[in-house]
């Protein structure tokens, strides 16, 4: 709890002067930090859903309506609702993926001692 309430901390702070997608390299970071495969999924989709979905509350509520419920229509997806649960479901599984990698690569790069190599 103590790390994903510093990775959310993090992304606001780095996001406000980086491009979105540093989101997913913080959550690859994360990802090396996590200790099993259940908390990387777990901790991956709930900081990348509630990051980008404060961010998007904050731009709809902002005078982002507008603009929002044009690109749903654009994308033929009726309402800027379901614009915003495309977002967050988009962002839930690259954020997965994202802390995945992350934690995979931590694998490869330094991979558990066995107790028969010892």
């Amino acid at each position: 709890m103590k790390r994903a309430t510093f990775a959310l901390i993090a992304i606001f702070i780095l996001l406000s002067f980086s491009p979105w997608w540093m989101l997913f390299i913080i959550l690859g970071g994360f990802g090396w930090y996590s200790v099993n495969a259940k908390d990387v999924i777990l901790s991956g989709l709930g900081v990348a859903v509630a990051s980008w979905g404060i961010k998007l509350g904050i731009g709809y509520l902002s005078g982002g309506a507008i603009l929002f419920n044009r690109v749903a229509e654009m994308m033929n997806l009726g309402s800027s609702f379901n614009l915003i649960m495309v977002s967050l479901i988009l962002s839930g599984i690259l954020g997965v993926l994202s802390s995945m990698s992350g934690y995979q690569l931590k694998s490869l790069i330094n991979p558990p001692i066995s107790k028969t190599q010892a």
